[in-house]
């Protein structure tokens, strides 16, 4: 892969992180909640080293397993520019939100005293990174066999035209999502439409690009062919 090393922001932040845990180790309780109901309130207890190293460390390992999927795609190799910048991005992309979720929402539950979960901090960075953050870096990415949705064709035309529009569906569900977050009451409705909007977009882009691959192979190469033979005499008086 080319550029900058993509593993270099994810050990930065979980660097960051463990720092923050530190500082916050005094001021939490011997025992910390790691699941909450959909009112926000605590359901599961884990000892205090557990709720304080699980995000730091799980940032950092999910985007080294990303990092060594995409160092071993030969697709990848003497990538540059935006391509490169755009998956780099994404493999980070882990750790970042783990990091944006743990210092703003986690070490906040952590020290205070009802440990109610803040939903729509929650909730708003991952319409923030998860979806908007990833769709407007997928239409940078260049054809591969890691990093994008999976699409199973080499072709660069079906490859761009799926993550464009992958990128604006992703980017437009971030929106309504950010916006749902930040103006509707926590409950269950709340929960269940967050759910939907996120997963749920994942679900869209997966079945669009299944039934796009579809259509464009079972087309007639019509416009193709035509295409070449336009080209050929051009060519060959010059």
């Amino acid at each position: 892969m080319g550029g900058n090393n993509p593993i270099a922001l994810p050990l930065l932040l979980t660097v960051a992180s463990l720092v923050a845990a530190g500082y916050s180790w005094g001021d939490t309780p011997d025992r910390l909640p790691l699941w909450w109901s959909v009112h926000g309130h605590p359901v599961l207890w884990v000892p205090k080293s557990v709720g304080l190293l699980l995000f730091p460390v799980l940032g950092l390992l999910i985007s080294y397993i990303l990092y060594q999927v995409a160092s071993r795609d030969k697709m990848l190799d003497g990538q540059s520019g935006e391509s490169a910048y755009a998956i780099a991005n994404i493999i980070s992309l882990p750790a970042v939100l783990l990091f944006v979720e743990y210092t703003l929402a986690y070490l906040t539950v952590a020290k205070s005293s009802t440990h109610t979960f803040p939903s729509a901090i929650f909730t708003s960075n991952i319409a923030v990174w998860a979806l908007f953050w990833l769709g407007y870096n997928l239409q940078y990415v260049t054809p591969n066999s890691s990093i994008g949705v999976p699409v199973f064709s080499k072709e660069a035309d079906i490859w761009v035209t799926i993550h464009k529009h992958a990128a604006w569906g992703l980017m437009a569900a971030g929106v309504v999502l950010f916006v749902f977050a930040l103006a509707c009451p926590v409950g269950l409705a709340y929960f269940v439409v967050s759910l939907v909007l996120w997963l749920g977009s994942y679900g869209v882009v997966v079945v669009y690009s299944f039934q796009f691959l579809r259509a464009a192979q079972s087309a007639p190469p019509v416009l193709l062919e035509a295409d070449e033979n336009l080209q050929r005499p051009l060519i060959s008086e010059a």
